[in-house]
């Protein structure tokens, strides 16, 4: 629901000057406010917040029509509030904050102690929703949510350039986490991520259809017997620090996953579907299809979020390396930096969905400030063994119309390039086709666990009503 219904509040001042008495037209006077509220911006902008920015219930923070960067200072904290929708904004490099008085409404406001640096802290918070966001690079987690709270959607986001990413649950202790259930699908989780996507503790955790590609510990972990369904992800798993004589009965489920490069999931528990009641929230669509699930994930236009401090190199020149690996999938190397060899972006394997989405947007980089100067883009490439090494020779190379490429692509590695489309198109079909039996079974499985409550429905009659005799009998006998 989040601002549903309410006004529309524009941010108009991008700073953060009295956490106290924020003056109208930043955001913290926006989101402090009583009631539903729909708040938009009126322009690109960087927030640095002084302290935690404290949000109250039925807020929309929608960064929708603008670059919306929140970072460098406290971030967003959402404590014991309900019906939020946070959506398409970047929060990155976010910082302990406190040991300070923050307003949270109108007529309250309090001391705040030290804070964790997350990038979105939830505590005790209910019905929330991010969405399409762009997190990275924070003090401590980029999204966690503790102290009971729940019904929390977490969709469409990309995840980057951190250790512990997401932590659901307070402590092994902490027993009101048991009622948490929260929705982790279609995310990407892309490069230098280390472990925490998320870990668990107790509650109910559907995992669906999200893209895990890099990590150094693990993807999944989890303590304290938590319910997680895993359904049409690729990636790992694992649990945390717990002997498998106490793991072996925790219900951990995976179904339709893709596990490469030597991923795993050890499933457990009782495996039965009335057991993944709480942990379901959507029907899964095919892991096959994850390329274009989560071709989407992170802020949607305005800019790639790969490029935050471009304003800093306004007439610095910008080159694209592209580097064709032979790998099943196919998989592109990708390096952006400056002229002066500063690095913006290295990444090691980027699907060809991703890389197209992320050169359909090269435009928006490729700035003229109408003085002459600006952003040049150039582009190269070459071809890439399966063992890694880059090899001599012209390789592909792609460019946009108009700009300059620095590789002509050979004929041979054209005609590769048009044959791995095709496969992927016929890749694509196929998804379809085993989305579809993937749905079909699942339909089924429902219909049995129908029959099956059905059948237990009517036995159960039966021992009542036989309950019953016995008791008339006994009556009868004294």
């Amino acid at each position: 629901m989040g601002g549903k219904g309410g006004p529309f509040y524009v941010v108009t001042d991008p700073s953060d000057p009295d956490p106290v008495n924020p003056p109208p037209g930043t955001l913290r006077y926006g989101v402090i406010q009583e009631g539903p509220l729909w708040i938009t911006f009126a322009s690109d902008m960087n927030i640095r917040l002084n302290e935690e920015l404290i949000v109250n219930s039925f807020k929309t923070i929608d960064g929708r029509g603008a670059v919306v960067h929140i970072a460098g200072g406290g971030c967003i904290t959402l404590q014991y509030v309900s019906n939020i929708i946070i959506h398409n904004v970047h929060v990155h490099h976010c910082v302990p904050a406190g040991e300070a008085n923050v307003r949270s409404s109108p007529t309250h406001y309090g001391w705040r102690t030290h804070s964790d640096g997350d990038g979105i802290s939830i505590y005790s918070g209910k019905q929330i929703w991010i969405d399409h966001c762009a997190l990275s690079y924070c003090t401590d987690g980029l999204i966690d949510a503790i102290m009971g709270s729940t019904a929390i959607t977490i969709s469409n986001n990309y995840f980057s350039h951190h250790n512990e990413v997401m932590l659901l649950g307070h402590t092994d202790d902490y027993l009101p986490d048991s009622g948490m259930q929260v929705t982790i699908a279609f995310n990407r989780f892309g490069e230098q991520l280390v472990q925490r996507m998320p870990r668990c503790r107790r509650g109910y955790f559907h995992v669906v259809n999200n893209d895990y590609t890099a990590w150094e510990m693990y993807a999944i972990g989890g303590s304290a017997n938590p319910t997680i369904n895993s359904q049409g992800n690729r990636y790992v798993t694992k649990r945390v620090d717990t002997a498998e004589s106490q793991w072996s009965g925790w219900n951990w489920r995976t179904e339709g996953d893709v596990l490469v490069n030597g991923a795993f999931f050890v499933p457990s528990g009782e495996g039965l579907d009335a057991m993944y009641a709480k942990a379901e929230s959507l029907d899964p669509k095919s892991a096959t299809l994850i390329d274009q699930l989560t071709m989407g994930a992170g802020v949607l236009g305005g800019g790639p979020s790969l490029f935050p401090d471009l304003e800093h190199h306004s007439s610095s020149p910008i080159d694209i390396s592209l580097h064709y690996q032979k790998r099943t999938p196919p998989m592109f190397k990708l390096s952006i930096s400056y002229g002066d060899g500063q690095i913006i972006v290295s990444w090691r394997h980027v699907s060809i969905y991703s890389l197209f989405s992320i050169l359909m947007n090269v435009e928006l980089i490729n700035r003229d400030n109408g003085d002459g100067t600006g952003n040049s883009v150039n582009y190269g490439g070459s071809a890439t063994s399966a063992g890694g090494g880059d090899s001599d020779g012209a390789g592909v190379g792609l460019g946009v119309p108009g700009q300059h490429v620095l590789a002509k692509p050979g004929k041979a590695e054209v005609e590769l390039f048009k044959a791995e489309l095709s496969r992927l198109r016929c890749l694509g079909l196929l998804g379809k086709a085993e989305t579809e039996l993937f749905e079909a079974k699942t339909k089924l499985s429902k219909a049995k666990l129908v029959k099956f409550e059905a059948e237990l429905f009517e036995a159960e009659i039966k021992l009542f009503e036989a309950d019953a005799r016995l008791s008339e009998a006994k009556a009868k006998m004294y």
